[in-house]
């Protein structure tokens, strides 16, 4: 006789379905390189980082150039503006250059202002970013991007600077 019992009542498998399993993990915060201040902390950081971005009328909306302020708490570190030499006529980067000088305003290139700014203050130094339509501004730094061939997140890339992609990759 079988050790196990005989139940009158029926036993109805379900099939299962198959789900994805997250996971969550502790990153520590980078080491800070390059611009000048404390490392980050884990509490907020006092650093804000404030731009804008000007972009051609056409269908392609080519970042031309932006502008800038870093502060430090209630302090104004650096303010600025940033050309697309690829973009704007020489004349143009004149201009822009003639206004920097005389309103005592850094220039930089749009690559110098991705790596020392977007990426020194705003990521490395975990700074507060402040944009009117930040998605919008954020997506005219790409330098390249190419499209997804489904819907995943792993999918969408954008080159912000040469070897660095906005999802680590």
């Amino acid at each position: 006789m079988s050790a196990r019992r005989k139940t009158s009542a029926t036993h109805i498998t379900a099939p299962r379905d198959a789900l994805p399993i997250s996971i969550r993990a502790f990153v520590p915060p980078p080491k800070v390189k390059g611009f000048p201040g404390k490392k980050a902390s884990q509490g907020p950081s006092e650093w804000t980082l404030i731009f804008d971005t000007e972009t051609t009328t056409d269908a392609r909306q080519a970042l031309r150039f932006g502008t800038y302020q870093v502060w430090k708490a209630e302090k104004l570190v650096e303010a600025g503006i940033f050309i697309n030499r690829d973009v704007l006529t020489k004349k143009e980067q004149a201009i822009l250059r003639d206004y920097a000088s005389t309103h005592g305003l850094k220039l930089r290139t749009k690559e110098e202002f991705i790596e020392e700014v977007l990426y020194g203050i705003g990521y490395d130094l975990r700074a507060t970013i402040v944009g009117f339509n930040l998605p919008f501004d954020l997506s005219r730094r790409a330098i390249r991007h190419g499209s997804a061939h489904s819907f995943n997140s792993q999918n969408l890339r954008s080159e912000m600077t040469r070897g660095v992609c906005a999802n680590g990759g």
